[in-house]
Formats: C-alpha cells, sequence, structure tokens
C-alpha cells in the first residue's frame, strides 16, 4: 500500500485531520480552482508556442524551398519517437501528442490552422 501525506489525507477522516467535512471541501475546492487555472496557462502558452513555431517555419521556409522539408521532416521524426514510446506503454498524453503533431502538420503544409488540443 502506498504511503505518504495525501495517502494520509485520504484515509483519515476529517476530525482525525482538525478540520470539519465543510472546512475540507472549501480547501479541495480551492485547490481545484487553482488546479484549473495552471492547466488553462500551460494550455494558453502551448497553443501560443504551437503558432509561434508554424510563423517561424512558414517565415524560414520562405527564404529557401529547402528549409520547410527540414521542419516536415523533424516532425515526422518526433511522431516517430513519440509512437515508438507509445508502443512500449500507451498512454494519453503519447497520444495527445501524436494529435497535436499532426496539426502542427496541417497548419504548415497550408491545410488548416491548429486546434486547441490541450
Amino acid at each position: 500500500m502506498r504511503s505518504g501525506p495525501g495517502v494520509y489525507y485520504l484515509l483519515s477522516s476529517p476530525a482525525e485531520r482538525g478540520r470539519s467535512m465543510d472546512e475540507d471541501v472549501e480547501i479541495l475546492a480551492e485547490v481545484v480552482t487553482q488546479h484549473k487555472a495552471e492547466i488553462e496557462a500551460l494550455a494558453a502558452e502551448t497553443l501560443a508556442l504551437q503558432i509561434l513555431l508554424i510563423h517561424l517555419v512558414t517565415a524560414f521556409g520562405s527564404l529557401s524551398p529547402v528549409v520547410r522539408p527540414i521542419f516536415l521532416e523533424a516532425l515526422d521524426s518526433a511522431a516517430n519517437e513519440i509512437e515508438a514510446v507509445s508502443r512500449a506503454k500507451e498512454t494519453a498524453p503519447a497520444l495527445k501528442s501524436l494529435q497535436v503533431l499532426e496539426q502542427l502538420r496541417l497548419a504548415l503544409t497550408g491545410k488548416h490552422e491548429p486546434q486547441h488540443l490541450v
């Protein structure tokens, strides 16, 4: 069985922790709100970086026709690496990563803008 403060918290009663159930609910609601805000901030940062990458690649690609295929090959290599890792242990983050790479590829090839996948 796992141990640690989180497990103690889950296995102990509110009275053992010196708080009422209502106080615990308030604390947990605050933690959930903080986590949601952090997730939204990370999602916004990720989307901004994806769009920046697309615009940089497009700008470099317009300078030389040799550059764009290099970036597309890098996306393929990244996808292959994620697929290799996910074969060992299929995870939701690996699958989501592949979706993000596919969205970037579609955006770089001019098919459409990336979607907010995070």
